[in-house]
């Protein structure tokens, strides 16, 4: 069966909020509607959060796609995050 594009997709900047960020996923999980995609755009978090972003992936119910943005010290803001997400959706 070819696989069919998703509805709609839901990008999710984070950056250093891992616990923020499985909260936000399980919102997203928990919705009716299945036909979607989930990326998460990682705005170059500290190397001490990278574990948990990638286990959170590993870990979910479902396929979610993860986009690492180069490390900067104050990160690129939400909207070029955003921006980034919408680019590969």
């Amino acid at each position: 069966m070819p696989q069919t594009e998703p509805d709609f997709s839901i990008v999710i900047p984070s950056r250093n909020r891992p616990a923020l960020l499985r909260a936000a996923v399980a919102s997203v999980i928990a919705q009716t509607h299945l036909s979607r995609e989930i990326i998460i755009v990682n705005d170059g978090s500290d190397p001490e959060h990278q574990t948990a972003y990638q286990e959170l992936i590993e870990n979910a119910a479902e396929t979610i796609r993860l986009i690492h943005l180069p490390r900067t010290p104050n990160g690129h803001g939400p909207s070029y995050a955003i921006n980034r997400g919408v680019e590969q959706a």
